[in-house]
């Protein structure tokens, strides 16, 4: 049986786009080589694959490690995550700030008055209720 893939569509196109159809092949073959051998694992059959084939032995243990690495991996970004957000969340939004660990406050808006077609001016006001003491400008 020569088992190999039979198609051959992603053959036209660029370097970049024939390297990411591949990979994608390549990724979805590698899910379904595993979910077979994992299901013959929880079976306890996979040995009689396994002691017969070199070739799925060495890709099934090499493929459960890099498995196991990237569980691993990303366990780790989410507890720097967690770990984080707990740290900020003991932080006072000046405190924040201070250490550059959130953008600067954002200066108070003001109201758009017309200074000519096109154009205007924006006037700020301390705060939103001083507006009003300001209305004869």
């Amino acid at each position: 049986m020569p088992c190999k893939s039979y198609e051959d569509d992603w053959d036209r196109g660029s370097d970049e786009r024939k390297i990411r159809e591949l990979k994608a092949q390549c990724d979805k073959l590698a899910r379904i080589a595993c979910k077979a051998m994992t299901e013959l694992e929880k079976n306890e059959v996979e040995d009689l694959l396994l002691l017969q084939d070199d070739e799925v032995r060495t890709w099934w243990k090499k493929h459960k490690e890099d498995d196991a690495r990237e569980q691993a991996r990303l366990a780790e970004i989410e507890r720097k995550k967690r770990v984080r957000a707990e740290a900020l969340a003991r932080l006072s939004a000046e405190e924040q700030e201070v250490l550059g660990l959130t953008p600067p406050a954002r200066p108070k808006r003001g109201r758009k008055t017309s200074a000519g077609p096109g154009s205007y001016i924006v006037k700020t006001y301390p705060d939103e209720e001083s507006k009003d003491d300001f209305a004869d400008e």
